[in-house]
């Protein structure tokens, strides 16, 4: 770090009685959705676990209302389909990420909320499941075409072409179609596997990915200091430019790292760790410096 410096939207509205418990797994008392308090403030992690009720959506969306950027981790195996629904449309309109983690899984309604994400991701071992959707009448299981055209159209929304569409739907009431990650785009549904990471040396342990970083410090300020130059406060434009008081520079993600070119210096690259809104900035595997972020640009850089 440089020293002194650094809708088309469509309505699900149609409240077909039919149509609620499709994809229901039995009773319950709502799904978990809450913020981990561990992620940092300016690229929040939304988890929800449990089955999805009537009203989880609403509960989803006074959430993440206020929210920028998120990234929403599902653990749950289903539950109300128009909940799941508009959790997806909600996720989509907020251009949210969506992660499924390792041994995971979601499944049903759960499966269509995940595939919401701008971005979606996904533990090699998670579980992620889809069929077509259902009433119980009596105790027994009916496919009901209402809800699969509900299903259909909330999938043509996120523009997943008609091979998606067909494969996400195929499966009979109480079966289960699971998605094989590592195929999903021979069905035209794009997502990234979360490889397990390699050995790496301790300063680096827990450092932020490039969609981590880049969702943390663009269009944001860190101020702190480096090891060996000293104070710092900086400013990261979206658009590539980093501006302090009296400098201006470039900076861009490479892979996971952080690169910065300032004037006529080198490029240093630097790998990031995030907590809570604190920066670690680390190269060849040690610290060499920690900041603060601060919200949009007060200085005016």
């Amino acid at each position: 770090m440089k020293n002194n410096g650094f809708r088309n939207r469509f309505q699900a509205g149609v409240a077909l009685a039919a149509v609620w418990m499709a994809c229901s797994v039995g009773p319950s008392h709502g799904a978990k959705i809450e913020i981990d308090p561990a992620s940092p403030k300016v690229f929040p992690t939304i988890l929800i676990s449990g089955v999805f009720e009537d009203g989880d959506d609403k509960k989803f969306t006074a959430l993440a209302l206020d929210m920028d950027k998120a990234v929403v981790v599902f653990e749950s195996p289903g539950g109300n389909l128009l909940a799941g629904l508009n959790i997806g449309r909600a996720i989509r309109l907020k251009e949210f990420l969506t992660a499924v983690d390792t041994g995971k899984e979601c499944a049903s309604a759960c499966g269509l909320a995940w595939l919401g994400g701008i971005k979606r991701y996904a533990h090699p071992d998670a579980s992620i499941g889809f069929h077509a959707a259902y009433v119980e009448n009596n105790g027994q299981a009916t496919e009901t075409g209402a809800g699969n055209a509900l299903v259909g159209a909330y999938l043509n929304q996120l523009s997943l072409p008609q091979s998606a569409i067909v494969y996400l739907t195929s499966a009979p009431p109480h079966d289960m179609q699971w998605l094989p990650l590592k195929e999903a785009r021979n069905y035209g549904i794009d997502l990234e596997i979360i490889e397990t990471p390699e050995p790496v040396a301790d300063g680096a342990a827990g450092t932020a990915s490039g969609d981590e970083i880049n969702a943390a410090l663009a269009g944001n300020t860190v101020k702190g200091s480096m090891k060996e130059s000293g104070g710092y406060e900086e400013f990261y434009d979206p658009d590539g430019l980093v501006k302090g008081e009296d400098f201006s520079g470039k900076w861009r993600i490479d892979g996971d790292s952080m690169c910065v070119e300032y004037d006529e210096e080198a490029e240093t690259c630097w790998q990031v760790k995030l907590d809570g809104g604190k920066v670690t900035w680390i190269n060849d595997g040690e610290e060499e410096g920690t900041g603060t972020i601060l919200e949009g640009n007060p200085k005016g850089f």
